[in-house]
């Protein structure tokens, strides 16, 4: 524990993985423990140290915005900002045209198109903008809805008779940032409202920002007189990144964590994919990992933990030992061991299961690697992992995870 103050609980951990993992599954009966002691639950926070010292408490003071968050149910994000975006060929327009617009919205490029494929950044640039309004501390209005949602609550509201209140309400808006137009294909009542919504707000000079994965002209079943209203602003399209662009991205993004990357390393990883949710992915991945087993992190050891999880390859029971260690803040020798805790019997079951489901070794090899256990062991975990999948969230959710992991 770090300190502990006004009702506040701060617990050192050594990385987000962990952090994650820990708010995820015990953060309830973290706060209970504390009432041993303490009149009410504790407000938990977790503290992840800077590298190289063995204790570095956050400062007592956290810095406050000039103005309230966005509602999280809207979706915003507060790291999202113009400062933490990295910029290239591949989405200079696209970023200087939103920094004009959060500058003076409603004044130039209205309505304003980004389009581009996914993961590339056009929600980042949404969320931009918000928070650049935000800073402002402005009394905008300013409101963020992908297409999913909107139609959500149109249905909503139509069954329930609130249709026109709803529809008041959008129309409140002094910004409207409308993400994944695209998923309006084949809904014409919420293509009929949104185009309701786009006049009202164009007829008041009020900013709309729009981002899309592909143009509206390509939208199957999307009406004419909308994809005519989308596209008659500016439209800004956002490409694949080169390698340095995205080697800087990895880069920032392992900054932000508090984790150190060497450039070949980050080079290497761009090589890897073009899509950037999938490089992300990788770097927290390799981060679990060496953290946990403290190697060395050179390009040699990143193949090693990540070639294996390429899309369309199967893992080896070795990485699925690794990763299913990771996941449970476990070591090797935990999983393999005989103990018959649930807290070590439950992973390594799972670790069977999933061997099992994605190596096709035989029975006989897979109890070798878990330590010399005969295949009647493996055959036991399996079959208790199946008849449990069906009523346990739990262990739905932690195979899904542990599938992601291992095939992302």
């Amino acid at each position: 524990m770090v300190r502990m103050q006004a009702g506040e609980v701060v617990l050192q951990v050594p990385n987000k993985f962990v952090a994650a993992w820990l708010k995820e599954r015990y953060l309830g009966a973290i706060e209970r423990a504390f009432t041993t002691f303490l009149p009410k639950p504790p407000k938990i926070r977790f503290h992840i140290p800077a590298p190289g010292t063995d204790c570095a408490p956050p400062p007592t003071h956290l810095p406050q915005r000039r103005s309230k968050p966005i509602d999280p149910e809207q979706g915003t994000h507060p790291d999202f900002r113009f400062s933490s975006l990295v910029v290239g060929d591949h989405n200079r327009l696209a970023y200087s045209s939103a920094l004009q617009v959060a500058s003076s919205p409603g004044t130039t490029y209205n309505p304003f198109l980004i389009w581009g494929k996914t993961s590339c950044g056009k929600t980042h640039l949404l969320h931009a903008i918000a928070n650049f309004v935000l800073e402002t501390g402005k009394p905008i209005n300013t409101t963020y809805l992908s297409a999913d949602k909107f139609s959500a609550q149109i249905s909503t509201a139509a069954k329930t008779g609130n249709l026109d209140q709803l529809k008041n309400m959008f129309a409140r808006a002094d910004i409207l940032l409308f993400d994944d137009a695209q998923h309006l294909s084949d809904r014409p009542r919420s293509q009929e409202i949104f185009q309701w919504l786009f006049d009202a707000l164009l007829s008041r000079k009020k900013q709309i920002v729009v981002a899309s994965r592909v143009l509206p002209q390509l939208v199957p079943r999307l009406a004419s007189p909308l994809q005519s209203r989308l596209t008659s602003g500016l439209m800004a399209e956002i490409t694949t990144p080169d390698s340095k662009t995205k080697a800087q991205i990895i880069k920032n993004s392992a900054q932000r964590q508090k984790f150190t990357i060497p450039e070949d390393v980050a080079f290497y990883l761009a090589g890897r994919n073009d899509d950037i949710k999938v490089l992300l992915e990788d770097l927290v991945r390799l981060q679990a990992n060496i953290s946990i087993y403290h190697t060395n992190l050179d390009i040699s050891t990143v193949k090693s933990l990540l070639e294996g999880n390429r899309p369309g390859r199967c893992p080896a029971i070795a990485d699925i030992l690794r990763i299913t260690a990771a996941y449970f803040n476990l070591s090797l020798a935990d999983i393999l061991s005989n103990k018959k805790t649930r807290t070590l019997s439950y992973p390594r079951h799972l670790a069977m299961y999933l061997c099992r489901k994605h190596t096709g070794r035989p029975l006989k090899e897979i109890g070798r690697a878990f330590g010399r256990k005969d295949h009647s062991t493996v055959i036991y975990a399996v079959k208790r992992i199946e008849s449990q999948i069906r009523n346990r969230k739990e262990v739905q959710r932690d195979l899904s995870q542990l599938e992601h992991l291992l095939m992302p």
